[in-house]
């Protein structure tokens, strides 16, 4: 996951190969929001399946991780959740 600084570049040179990208919401600088945007705004991960994590589980923040990635979990990950997420997003 990308932290502080090397986000930008990490948005800029995504290094995973495994078709799929979890980011956290409450990244310092470039927060989860604008890191989903901006891979999705480069035409070669337009359809990256991308999972939000987050602590925020307030009204509203679901429908706003949603519009920049394709699924969304809260903190504390269940992870058998998390998994499932990941498999689901590589079947589609």
């Amino acid at each position: 996951m990308a932290s502080g600084a090397s986000e930008g570049e990490t948005v800029r040179r995504p290094r995973s190969s495994h078709g799929q990208k979890i980011t956290d919401i409450m990244m310092p600088e470039m927060d989860g929001y604008q890191t989903g945007r901006a891979i999705r705004s480069m035409p070669r991960f337009e359809h990256l399946p991308i999972i939000s994590l987050t602590a925020q589980a307030m009204t509203g923040d679901r429908e706003k991780a949603l519009a920049a990635a394709s699924d969304y979990i809260a903190k504390p990950v269940d992870v058998d959740e998390l998994v499932s997420m990941m498999r689901a997003s590589l079947d589609a």
